[in-house]
């Protein structure tokens, strides 16, 4: 604003000057009959507006500061002169110096403005003067000289709209003109704007109620007294009414006129105060929609918002990585894609009985859920529910988490729970078994304690007799007590094997001697070989790798081989009954065990059926030793296998891998 003032206010000056230069009346009267406006006059505005120009610069130097002081300096310079010449009655020789006042200027002082001009010119060149100090009572005597400039020339402008000269002439000076005082009026407004946000100016720009209240009432405050009291005096000069109904009328009008700006005042309030409580509604619902988005996307699961129509409204950025979906790929449409195909019929049923009674629920509860994603594949997921009052109705919020990494880990901990309850089944099932191999061969088992213990009992008694009988001679004694000592450590190992066989424990793999296995083996099916007048040859093979087993475990296969040939010898019968045990080094490096007898051998179907469990060719075999022997063996590596003897009888052979230094598992 101040800076196109400050422009016309110049160019006014300029024309004028211009029309003095050509002694142009029209230029210098705007219309014939009205006062001229000076040169002088126009000089004086022609560097008020170069002033006020070089002030509404925006970040202007100070240079420009420094030039529009200077102009408001020579501004207020040539209104004193003008009123110095009037006080005291001299001539300066200004009035003519820049153009000789002809026939349009005062007959007394041709060339000088009015005294009101040169009055207004030096407020105003005052007032420019003090704008760009930084000092708040100059600022403030800077805005009311403005101030003051813009009554003055308004109140001549309303001398010449109601035709009454003493308001712009006083007698017997010159007429302030009419283009001089709307210059000043847009100078003086420019000036004031010129502080936007300081004085008197300030309430008219603030973008508060009072301002916009204020902007919105000033044009009709200006303009309403004016016309009305135009159109009053028309109306006398008329003849339409005479001064009293002329004064009356105008005070009815005048009360209503404010009236109606008073109710549209009132109008505009309420209007401003509605859209004030719009605006800090609309703004209370979109921080609380802006949390409530910042609460979305902070969320660590997917978080999908439905409507009553289950069109999805909301989704947050954890939905698009769940789902595979943009955001606008989901938004708007039903919350059925994010389904399996299968459950999509029945789902809208589901969400209408939740609408109906909304609460805050796990919907999954008891039930397994799934997703489905763009690509079509579906993942294990829990949903929860929560209802949502807006002014949309309600809407609810649904929390979706991806539970295939915990579903993974429930199966795999079931696994590993059923691999335990299996090993230990099994286990308990390796341990009965061996207390039922014990139970078939405890006729064996006591025959075989029965030698040493009748070996102790007759070595005691001799030496009992001995004694009694050579009257304290000891000779021979010792002998017989260090018999009785070595069969009852033979004793002892039978019971210890035994104990060790039938032992209740968790299997432990360790670095074994197969041959120390199989002889302890052979030691606890001796009794019952010998019950059943078997010939039970051991042939251990020097020099054997060791392996890495479970020694109960392999004792347990060779046991379990070894009664297995002594009850198919004792099926076929006859006077020539042979079984062996044999260890050897395969040629490629493995432990083998071959386990062969004479007896009746192999079914026919052997090779289909010999090794499924509960399959049996003795009447009270529970057909589960052979399946268990080769787990066991397969479980340590190696290989379990039968074959027909070329002269009669059946082969059974294992094999299991040498231990390597760098290969041992405890």
């Amino acid at each position: 604003m101040p800076y196109f003032a400050g422009i016309a206010t110049m160019l006014v000056g300029i024309v004028v000057l211009a029309g003095w230069a050509i002694q142009s009346a029209p230029i210098q009267t705007i219309l014939p009959g009205l006062a001229s406006m000076k040169a002088n006059a126009a000089l004086a505005l022609v560097l008020a507006g170069a002033a006020l120009t070089l002030s509404g610069i925006q970040n202007h130097k100070r240079w420009h500061a420094v030039v529009s002081r200077i102009a408001g300096i020579g501004t207020a310079a040539i209104g004193a002169a003008i009123l110095i010449e009037y006080s005291m009655g001299i001539d300066l020789g200004i009035d003519e110096l820049l153009s000789a006042d002809g026939k349009c200027g005062s007959p007394i002082y041709p060339g000088r403005p009015a005294p009101a001009t040169a009055a207004a010119l030096v407020m105003l060149g005052a007032a420019l003067y003090l704008f760009h100090s930084q000092r708040r009572w100059a600022r403030r005597t800077a805005q009311t000289l403005g101030l003051a400039v813009l009554l003055t020339s308004a109140l001549t402008i309303a001398g010449y709209v109601y035709g009454v000269q003493s308001l712009y002439r006083i007698a017997p000076f010159d007429s302030v003109a009419l283009h001089t005082a709307a210059t000043l009026v847009l100078a003086s407004i420019g000036l004031l704007y010129a502080q936007p946000d300081f004085g008197l100016v300030a309430p008219l720009r603030s973008s508060n109620m009072g301002g916009v209240v204020a902007r919105k009432m000033f044009p009709f405050v200006v303009a309403t007294p004016l016309v009305l009291g135009w159109l009053r005096l028309r109306g006398q000069y008329l003849g339409y009414f005479d001064l009293e109904f002329g004064v009356a009328l105008l005070a009815i009008a005048n009360v209503a006129v404010l009236s109606a700006l008073l109710w549209w005042t009132a109008r505009s309030l309420n209007h401003i105060d509605q859209l004030q409580s719009q605006a800090q509604d609309e703004l209370r619902r979109n921080r609380v929609e802006m949390n409530f988005e910042a609460l979305l996307e902070s969320a660590p699961d997917a978080m999908v918002v439905v409507n009553a129509q289950g069109l999805i409204v909301r989704v947050n950025s954890q939905t698009e990585n769940l789902f595979g979906y943009e955001r606008e790929e989901m938004l708007g449409q039903p919350v059925e894609i994010l389904i399996p195909e299968r459950f999509r019929e029945f789902h809208p049923a589901h969400r209408a009985s939740y609408f109906a009674h909304p609460r805050v629920r796990g919907m999954a509860t008891g039930m397994d859920l799934s997703g489905r994603r763009k690509d079509g594949s579906e993942f294990p997921c829990e949903v929860r529910l929560s209802p949502l009052d807006t002014e949309e109705g309600v809407l609810v919020s649904s929390t979706i988490r991806d539970i295939t990494k915990r579903k993974q880990a429930e199966q795999e901990a079931r696994h590993r729970l059923q691999q335990e309850k299996l090993a230990e089944h099994r286990a308990e099932l390796e341990r009965v078994l061996r207390l039922n191999t014990m139970g078939e061969m405890a006729a064996g088992i006591a025959h075989e304690l029965n030698q040493p213990l009748s070996a102790i009992a007759n070595y005691a008694r001799g030496c009992v007799r001995r004694l009694e009988t050579e009257c304290g001679k000891t000779a021979g004694l010792v002998d017989a007590l260090q018999s009785i000592a070595q069969e009852a450590k033979r004793g002892s190992e039978i019971i210890r094997s035994l104990k060790r066989y039938v032992k209740k424990c968790k299997p432990q793999r360790a670095i074994v001697d197969i041959n120390s296995v199989v002889r302890d083996a052979a030691q606890l099916v001796a009794g019952e070989a010998r019950a059943h007048d078997v010939e039970l040859n051991v042939v251990c093979c020097d020099a054997l790798p060791s392996v890495n087993a479970d020694p109960i475990q392999l004792e347990q296969v060779v046991v379990n081989l070894l009664a297995n040939g002594i009850d198919a010898l004792e099926q076929k019968g006859g006077p020539i009954r042979r079984m062996s045990v044999e260890t050897r080094q395969s040629s490629v490096g493995e432990v083998e065990v071959l386990v062969a007898d004479n007896g009746c051998g192999l079914p026919a179907d052997f090779e289909r059926r010999i090794f499924e469990p509960f399959f049996t060719t003795k009447v009270s075999g529970l057909g589960m030793g052979l399946a268990i022997s080769r787990s066991m063996i397969e479980a340590h590596g190696g290989r379990l296998n039968a074959r027909r003897n070329e002269h009669g009888g059946a082969a059974f052979c294992f094999t299991l891998p040498q231990q390597h230094e760098d290969s041992y598992v405890p």
